[in-house]
């Protein structure tokens, strides 16, 4: 299993307020960023190819490192990694919102 925080903000006027947004990534692995006549950045066409690698990958080897991509390590419990995908920066990080979710873990122990 892999885990990952999709964290990009377009850069767009239209879609500036929103930020990172459920779904915004899907505009990057189907290649869809020029839509209503947007030019995304070259930050952001780099990041759509970093995206579309690891699909690529994942769904033909279950692998999602390839190729000069940044490695995706497999997520790890007791490391709590998860890889930031964001234009500029597609980073292994570790630690994502743990205080939220450990209070879930309190609640419900998972063994």
């Amino acid at each position: 299993m892999y885990r990952a925080l999709f964290a990009e903000a377009i850069d767009s006027a239209n879609l500036n307020s929103f930020g990172a947004f459920h779904g915004a990534d899907l505009l990057f692995y189907f290649d869809n960023l020029d839509v209503a006549g947007y030019e995304p950045t070259v930050d952001e066409r780099e990041l759509r190819d970093t995206l579309q690698g690891q699909l690529r990958g994942l769904t033909t080897s279950g692998d999602p490192n390839s190729g000069a991509q940044p490695v995706w390590t497999r997520y790890d419990a007791t490391e709590d990694n998860y890889l930031t995908l964001e234009s500029g920066g597609v980073r292994m990080q570790s630690g994502l919102r743990s205080a939220r979710c450990d209070f879930w873990e309190r609640i419900q122990p998972t063994s």
